[in-house]
């Protein structure tokens, strides 16, 4: 098991297939950055809404997020979700300020 108070990165995997193709996702933290970075994989045909929800260590919020390097605006830290808007497919990166 390992600790979020633990300053090396933590890193999360997931990956599968749906009716729409193939998603996925990685989280990376960097607690010495106060930051998580999440890499959002979403098919070409995905139409739908997103929401991420990142979990902070300390209970830490979200105090700003980038969206592919841009300031992005729709997160919500009291419910711990980023909005990717429908339409959105390919790779996105999300970076997740504390």
């Amino acid at each position: 098991m390992h600790s979020w108070d633990a300053l090396d990165p933590v890193v999360l995997s997931f990956r599968c297939s749906d009716l729409m193709g193939r998603v996925g996702f990685s989280i990376t933290s960097h607690l010495n950055e106060n930051t998580i970075t999440a890499k959002v994989d979403l098919p070409a045909s995905f139409a739908a809404v997103t929401k991420l929800r990142l979990r902070t260590p300390r209970n830490a919020k979200v105090k700003s997020v980038t969206l592919n390097g841009k300031s992005w605006f729709d997160f919500d830290p009291a419910d711990e979700t980023i909005t990717i808007p429908a339409g959105t497919f390919g790779t996105v990166i999300l970076v997740a300020s504390f």
